[in-house]
């Protein structure tokens, strides 16, 4: 005979089945949109301030003469933050210094790092893309990828995830 714990358990297990169908019910009559995770996308905030702010978020220092192009969240089971920063060429060696990346593992393209384009995030349109991809601590990735080919301005794009 079945004890009162084996009895909630699929009491619940049943509930939870029917509310997976409902949101997939909802989710096929509202369309694909419905179904991604939320996502915020902010306009740039041009001041040091929140270039301060975004770069403690990814746990990256940017010089001050870094410009802050946009910010990008996804709130999930994979929470994201995608940054894009237009950096001066002459201040990427001491921003590159401090950061947790291996300079010599940068490889050519996007390599399914940097995601798809939308709206201020263009990594696919970048000449001379290069990116790389290392591990942090407490279940996080930074991926990180640059574009060189206008000369005096590099284009960063940064992403830092969970697992």
């Amino acid at each position: 005979m079945p004890n009162l714990h084996d009895h909630q358990r699929g009491c619940l297990g049943r509930a939870w089945a029917a509310a997976m169908v409902i949101a997939m019910g909802l989710c096929l009559s509202q369309g694909p949109s419905a179904c991604k995770p939320r996502v915020k996308q902010d306009p740039a905030q041009n001041s040091q301030e929140a270039l301060a702010a975004v770069g403690k978020e990814v746990g990256l220092s940017f010089p001050e003469a870094a410009k802050l192009v946009g910010v990008h969240r996804e709130r999930g089971a994979d929470d994201l933050i995608a940054v894009k920063v237009d950096l001066p060429a002459s201040e990427w060696p001491g921003f590159l210094s401090r950061t947790p990346v291996d300079p010599s593992l940068f490889r050519a393209g996007e390599r399914g790092l940097l995601g798809p384009d939308q709206g201020f995030w263009d990594p696919h349109k970048a000449k001379n893309l290069r990116t790389v991809e290392t591990s942090l601590p407490n279940g996080r990735v930074l991926n990180l990828g640059y574009d060189d080919s206008r000369g005096a301005v590099f284009a960063v794009y940064v992403v830092n995830h969970s697992t």
